[in-house]
């Protein structure tokens, strides 16, 4: 990652596009998706496919964080 990388617009992703796990994952190896996980594994979830939602960056941050506060 260069000094200014964090200044370049990233795509915007259109989600009509996204319609299987190997495209949703090549836009997460892109940077324009993260991977979620939907129970948490502070709760016991797995990092399987059938636990995982790939969401726009910053998202996963929100939701860890109110687990992180549920978990306390």
């Amino acid at each position: 990652m260069g000094l200014f990388d964090a200044f370049k617009k990233k795509k915007t992703v259109s989600f009509e596009e996204i319609d299987s796990i190997e495209k949703a994952k090549a836009e997460c190896k892109k940077g324009n998706l993260e991977r979620m996980h939907i129970m948490s594994p502070i709760f016991g979830g797995s990092d399987e496919d059938h636990n995982i939602l790939y969401v726009p960056v910053g998202v996963n941050r929100i939701k860890e964080g109110g687990s992180f506060i549920l978990h306390s």
